[in-house]
């Protein structure tokens, strides 16, 4: 009789714990989905803050500029070279294209105007500066 007793407890108190492994597993799904949804910056990039609110066009080239000139587009790293040959084959497949531009805020002007004047060299025509709001 005892030793029902004691299976009895042992099975009750494996019952009780089944929801709170459920309840863990299903929050561990959870986070592992919910933590691949946001993009990770490839640079550390602070963007200068301005009064505009413009938004922020997804379907674009995105060209990201740290403050040591590295490059990257589209989120990957990428050499200066390579960069503008690719965005002048996306302006001899379509001309009204719109390249985004992700600086840092500690880069200095002269260099951002002589890149856009690259930029425009390759045919670009439509540039957007994304900057942080005030």
């Amino acid at each position: 009789m005892k030793i029902r007793d004691e299976a009895r407890e042992r099975k009750t108190s494996d019952e009780s714990i089944l929801p709170l492994i459920n309840v863990v597993f299903l929050l561990l799904i959870f986070f592992m989905i919910a933590g691949t949804l946001a993009d990770a910056e490839l640079f550390d990039i602070n963007p200068p803050i301005s009064e505009s609110n413009g938004e922020h066009n997804k379907d674009t080239l995105t060209i990201l500029i740290s403050k040591n000139m590295s490059f990257g587009l589209n989120n990957r790293a990428i050499n200066k070279e390579t960069l503008l040959f690719k965005v002048q084959q996306k302006m001899l497949e379509d001309k009204e294209y719109t390249v985004t531009l992700k600086v840092d805020n500690s880069l200095p002007a002269n260099d951002v105007v002589a890149f856009t004047r690259e930029l425009n060299q390759q045919g670009v025509q439509t540039l957007r500066l994304l900057t942080e709001p005030l």
